[in-house]
C-alpha cells in the first residue's frame, strides 16, 4: 500500500481553504484505499471502498493527466452568484501553490498505476451529488485506491 498521508493532508487542507467565507458551498474529496483488491472488479473496489451498495453507470478508461485535470478543475470552481466558494483563495496565488502540491501528490500515487478508470455512479455515492461529481479507481500493485468528490452549490 502506498502512503497516501501527504497526499491526503493537502487535500484536506485545500478543501478547508475553500470553505472558508464560501456561501452556499460545500466540496468534499476523498480518497479511499482499498488494500488486496487491485484483481477485483471495479464494482467489487466500489462496493469495499464505499462501504455500500454502489450500481455503476459508466466506466472508462482514464490517465493520470485526466484525473489531475478534472480534480483540479472541480476544485477551481468559482461558483455562481450566491453559492461560491472562498473567493479571495479561488483562482489565488496561494490556490494555485495548493493545487500544484496536490497534482505532485497525484503524479507520485498514479506514476506507479497498472490502470486508471474514470467512474459513474447511478447509484451508492457517498456524498450527494448536486452541482459536479467525479469518481476514478486507481489499481498500483496488489492495492487500489478510490477517489471520489463532489461540489455541492
Amino acid at each position: 500500500m502506498q502512503n497516501i498521508d501527504v497526499l491526503v493532508t493537502k487535500l484536506e487542507s485545500l478543501v478547508d481553504r475553500l470553505h472558508e467565507d464560501s456561501a452556499n458551498y460545500v466540496a468534499e474529496l476523498e480518497i479511499y484505499p482499498v488494500c488486496d483488491y487491485a484483481e477485483k472488479s471495479p464494482i467489487e473496489i466500489l462496493h469495499k471502498a464505499l462501504e455500500g451498495q454502489v450500481i455503476l453507470e459508466k466506466i472508462a478508461i482514464s490517465n493520470q493527466q485526466k484525473l489531475i485535470a478534472e480534480i483540479s478543475a472541480m476544485l477551481s470552481y468559482e461558483g455562481l452568484g450566491s453559492s461560491h466558494p472562498n473567493r479571495a483563495y479561488v483562482g489565488s496565488a496561494e490556490h494555485g501553490e495548493h493545487l500544484a502540491e496536490l497534482s505532485n501528490e497525484l503524479i507520485r500515487l498514479t506514476s506507479h498505476a497498472s490502470s486508471i478508470k474514470e467512474v459513474w455512479l447511478k447509484e451508492g455515492y457517498p456524498f450527494y451529488p448536486v452541482f459536479w461529481d467525479l469518481g476514478f479507481i486507481i489499481t498500483i500493485n496488489s492495492d487500489a485506491y478510490v477517489i471520489a468528490g463532489m461540489i455541492s452549490d
